[in-house]
């Protein structure tokens, strides 16, 4: 049976039998036939899109990547050695509506709610049948033929709590036109610089649903996960089930369903993390990365790949544009858009022309000669006490978690660092133990100096840990949330976070993803303030 490019097969390799794919076809082969081994198995079809082996080449020649890592990072992990299956669900249903209960003894209750139940409700999931009327009633009536059991695929549905927003959007002048250039071009790398608030993402919103419109499909990128739940559900608000989702933070059998809904055609657009750039689409139509100049959008470890070049490589297969939105674009980006690499499109104004934050740049070097030892500023400290007062919320920014960060020795000049990455390790006061935030391995406090045993330590700069602990003084009465790398481990935690806070009037935000501030708009009497 002749193997088709892209499929996965099984082979013999020594005493193992292991998982491959292919990649190309030949009709003969430069090794001895007696050499030769029989493949195991293989697919009834191709995992990988001829655009996909296509790409796995350029990243291997681009970045220097070993083709199987470039596979990897193509397909969801659930997919290797078949560690996750389908979702199938159990279904109970009327078999016979004539069904004599004069059949059923006196005293089985239940199994006559059971079939009545079903009459009344039509089919349900035989899990919810067994709860509410027992397995033994459920089995008795199947046995019977009064009801029978079937069963269904099922996708396992990614959660988002995050309410839709409206629907009707007018787009200004500026909006329309640079949305028709960029529907109107193929192959291009457009830079859209705009003003926060400026309405990117409504022109981010147009450009795909005009892709659609043509037949084809679209990847939207933004550069967190945790902003990922909101941006999906303006876009769930937009084009239900024809959006699907990608990212790190999606459980193995989450991914796994979600890959196989855009590789089989039911999902058209993909919002996700850097991950979404390798989604399965087919005849793309367009390429959409927002906040383009963030460091995310980097693969920093093994296999190390840019997210944007990954992007043009795709664009160009497709003949497609590509879309680079930012506030704050990268020196690079810009430098290409000066140069006519790429297109330059400005938004330089807010929507109804509504004025910029106001901004207020304190010296606390000035402050702490006048006596203020304190974190935070007098400035802040009243823009708060404002903030609560009038019931309003306030979200406080720092690029930095834990308590307080590098210990450092004042006889001596030692620094803590960790013993495999080499870097300055972080007090984490909750845990009680100091905390290597680039491979999470975890050390005992120091009560003396390793190098010289003085017990003279002084630690440096202020994390999102000791903000809390000392807002939570300056201020007793006030719900006090922190959203970081340590407060955000569980799956949705997120959204919980930033859905309690949006609940809680005169309430304050503690965090160090940049990202907060995405969420502002959504929120109502909101102070920004950065530390």
């Amino acid at each position: 049976t002749p193997v088709k490019v892209g499929t996965r097969v099984l082979v013999p390799f020594g005493k193992r039998n292991l998982e491959g794919y292919v990649l190309s076809v030949k009709d003969t082969s430069d090794i001895k036939e007696d050499k030769l081994k029989s493949v195991i198995s293989v697919d009834d079809s191709p995992v990988l899109l001829p655009e996909m082996i296509k790409l796995i080449e350029f990243m291997t020649k681009e970045f220097n990547l070993r083709k199987i890592d470039a596979i990897r990072l193509m397909l969801p992990s659930g997919l290797r050695n078949n560690k996750v299956k389908q979702k199938v669900v159990k279904y109970a249903k009327i078999k016979n509506a004539n069904f004599n209960l004069e059949l059923l003894k006196k005293t089985a209750k239940n199994q006559r709610d059971c079939f009545e139940f079903l009459l009344q409700n039509g089919d349900c999931e035989l899990s919810l049948l067994n709860n509410k009327f027992s397995n033994s009633s459920v089995k008795k009536l199947t046995e019977l033929g009064a009801i029978e059991i079937y069963s269904l695929k099922q996708n396992r549905e990614v959660e988002n709590n995050f309410s839709n927003p409206t629907i009707n959007v007018i787009l200004t002048q500026k909006q329309t036109e640079v949305v028709n250039k960029i529907s109107n071009s193929k192959n291009q790398v457009f830079l859209l610089f705009g003003v926060t608030g400026s309405g990117k993402t409504e022109v981010y919103i147009n450009c795909i649903k005009n892709a659609l419109n043509s037949g084809k499909t679209a990847i939207m990128l933004v550069p967190e996960i945790s902003l990922t739940p909101q941006v999906l559900s303006h876009f769930k608000a937009r084009f239900g089930s024809n959006v699907a989702i990608l990212h790190s933070g999606l459980s193995i059998g989450e991914r796994y369903d979600e890959w196989f809904r855009i590789f089989n055609g039911e999902a058209k657009i993909v919002v996700g993390a850097r991950s979404a750039i390798f989604a399965p689409l087919k005849n793309l139509g367009i390429i959409v990365v927002d906040e383009e100049h963030d460091t995310s959008y980097y693969s920093e470890s093994n296999p190390r790949y840019s997210t944007i070049q990954v992007a043009k490589y795709r664009a160009k297969y497709n003949d497609c544009p590509v879309v680079l939105g930012s506030a704050t674009p990268s020196v690079e980006s810009f430098y290409n858009a000066q140069n006519g690499d790429y297109k330059l499109l400005e938004m330089p104004e807010r929507i109804n022309k509504a004025p910029l934050p106001q901004f207020q740049i304190v010296d606390m070097l000035s402050e702490l000669k006048n006596g203020n030892n304190s974190c935070f500023s007098r400035t802040l400290i009243a823009e708060i006490c404002e903030c609560i007062k009038n019931k309003k919320q306030a979200m406080i920014y720092l690029n930095r978690r834990g308590y307080q960060s590098s210990v450092v020795c004042r006889e001596c000049g030692y620094v803590a660092k960790c013993q495999y990455c080499d870097v300055p390790l972080v007090f984490h006061k909750q845990d009680k133990m100091l905390k290597c935030h680039y491979c999470d391995a975890r050390y005992h406090l120091l009560s003396n100096c390793p190098n010289c045993k003085s017990e003279n330590l002084r630690y440096g700069a202020i994390g999102t840990q000791m903000v809390v602990e000392e807002l939570s003084k300056l201020f007793p009465k006030t719900k006090i949330f922190r959203l970081d790398n340590d407060s955000t481990k569980t799956k949705q935690s997120h959204q919980q976070i930033l859905s309690s806070f949006a609940s809680e009037e005169g309430s304050i935000l503690v965090g160090t993803q940049m990202s907060i501030l995405n969420y502002y708009q959504n929120f109502k009497k909101v102070k920004l303030i950065f530390l």
